[in-house]
């Protein structure tokens, strides 16, 4: 996943080579950290517009934990929440 914003009006990006990401489709209750390598395309035009395309490499994971393993913790995180 990349990031993208300004500092002081200053264009930033992080591009996916620096960046990490949990994988939303890991399976039930699963937790799924992942590396998100990308090269990044940066397009210039004249009407001073710029877009910038992430172009993912590949993902390994980075970190897994099974839903079973994960459903204590998300009960733990549930009984803190306020009302």
């Amino acid at each position: 996943m990349v990031s993208a914003g300004a500092i002081v009006g200053v264009p930033v990006w992080a591009g996916g080579a620096i960046a990490t990401t949990l994988d939303g489709l890991a399976p039930g209750y699963a937790l799924r950290g992942v590396s998100t390598p990308t090269v990044s395309r940066v397009d210039l035009f004249e009407d001073h517009e710029v877009v910038v395309t992430s172009i993912p490499i590949g993902v390994p994971t980075l970190t897994s934990m099974t839903s079973t393993d994960m459903k204590p913790q998300i009960a733990g995180f549930r009984r803190r929440l306020p009302g």
